[in-house]
Order: C-alpha cells, then sequence, then structure tokens
C-alpha cells in the first residue's frame, strides 16, 4: 500500500511538472538581454562560417531554458544578408534568475567575407526552466 501511495504521489508531481502551469516567456522578453558579443568569420575545408559568441543577462525573477538567440548580419548598406540562431544548432542555455550565461552561434556563410559589415543580436525565445518539456 504504501508503495502504490509513493507511486502516485511521484505521478501527481510529474503532471505538475510536465502540464502544470508555466512561466510565459513574453511577459519577461525585455528581461533577457546581450550583454556583450564578438563576431568573426573562419574557413573551414572550403566554407566560410560566421561565429558569434557573447554573453547573455536575466533580470528576470525566472529561470529559463532553451533560450533562442537570433543574430542578423548586414552588408555596408544596411540590408540584411544573413541570419542564424542559437537553435538552428544547439538548445540548452540555461540563465538563472538574475544571473548571465554564455551562448554561441556557429553557421555557414551565405555571402563571401567582405560582405558581412554589422550584425545584431536578439533573443527571441525560452522556455520556463521548471517545465519538463
Amino acid at each position: 500500500m504504501t508503495v502504490w501511495i509513493l507511486a502516485m504521489v511521484a505521478l501527481m508531481a510529474f503532471m505538475e511538472k510536465a502540464f502544470g502551469p508555466k512561466t510565459d516567456f513574453a511577459e519577461y522578453h525585455d528581461q533577457i538581454s546581450v550583454l556583450n558579443s564578438q563576431f568573426s568569420q573562419q574557413m573551414r575545408e572550403s566554407n566560410l562560417w560566421n561565429t558569434v559568441v557573447g554573453t547573455l543577462t536575466n533580470s528576470s525573477k525566472a529561470s529559463w531554458k532553451d533560450v533562442e538567440v537570433e543574430a542578423q548580419f548586414f552588408n555596408k548598406s544596411g540590408t540584411m544578408i544573413d541570419a542564424i540562431t542559437v537553435k538552428d544548432n544547439y538548445i540548452g542555455i540555461v540563465i538563472l534568475p538574475h544571473g548571465e550565461a554564455a551562448f554561441k552561434i556557429d553557421g555557414r556563410a551565405v555571402c563571401p567575407a567582405i560582405d558581412y559589415a554589422t550584425n545584431k543580436l536578439y533573443v527571441r525565445w525560452a522556455k520556463d526552466a521548471n517545465s519538463l518539456f
């Protein structure tokens, strides 16, 4: 009987974590930002790769996981010529409340190196770190 009760309690805890209320990222979107970043390019085999590394900061009271960062790349005239997101090749960034976390975006370039003049970074999405899914 005790084992059955423990199993039910564990199942209920799992159900609460999996399907219970989640913190809505949209309410906290402006509280996660890019603190600093560096952009570099390198040749790998016969392909040019863009890499952006940086630090995110979370000024909210919530913990976030699977944070998606987008980098937009622009030419000298200000036209967007390329974009990559951290979700494209890595999921797993976790930022604790009032904390910082490093990120790296890495993607094959679609234009010649000379075309890349500037970039902008955006935090696009994150999941409640206390949720299972």
